[in-house]
């Protein structure tokens, strides 16, 4: 064999050796460089498998509800403070009368993974998750005890001009004989 041939056949082996123990070092010895490179191909494939972004109403802002759109609203005033940042939503209710002012603080989640939120005594698991551009809120209910006795959904819908959101509750009995589920409707303004 030429001396010429040996010589090329050696820096080629070694040109590759030098190239894997580059590769080796990149991907084993330094922990900076191995997660840059995961991650740009992580990203390539996840830009490919997400679902077009979908426009949805934002729902932040301070609310007054509506007393005129229902002649039975209770005595005193209801507001929402809502902080939305998508998928958490944050509402603050005050509910305010001339003898007692109240204060519920409620999160949501729009990506359907649960919360928990005070109600009255108890603390109510619910399922939240967006609906065409309404959210909607599941829960089962407790009667007397800590008995089953039916399901909850509240849904909030804004007005395409975004001054008002409609909030309505669907309880459905699964103990009564009654085979209409009840619903109430209040709405809310936008306080300037």
């Amino acid at each position: 064999m030429p001396m010429r041939s040996v010589l090329r056949n050696s820096a080629v082996v070694t040109g590759l050796t030098v190239m894997l123990c580059a590769v080796t070092l990149c991907t084993q010895g330094t922990s900076k460089l191995k997660p840059e490179i995961e991650t740009w191909v992580y990203g390539a494939e996840d830009v490919k498998s997400q679902k077009p972004r979908v426009n949805r109403p934002h729902f932040e802002g301070t609310w007054r509800l509506d007393k005129s759109s229902n002649p039975r609203e209770p005595a005193g005033e209801v507001t929402l403070v809502i902080q939305h940042n998508d998928p958490e939503i944050k509402i603050n209710r005050v509910y305010k009368s001339n003898r007692y002012t109240r204060e519920e603080a409620l999160t949501y989640y729009t990506d359907d993974r649960g919360e928990e939120n005070p109600e009255t005594v108890d603390k109510v698991k619910s399922k939240t998750k967006w609906e065409d551009n309404k959210i909607v809120s599941r829960s089962a209910t407790k009667g007397f005890g800590d008995r089953f006795d039916g399901f909850r959904t509240v849904t909030w819908d804004i007005s395409k001009d975004g001054n008002s959101i409609e909030e309505m509750t669907t309880f459905r009995s699964t103990i009564s004989n009654i085979k209409e589920p009840r619903k109430t409707t209040h709405t809310f303004v936008r306080v300037p």
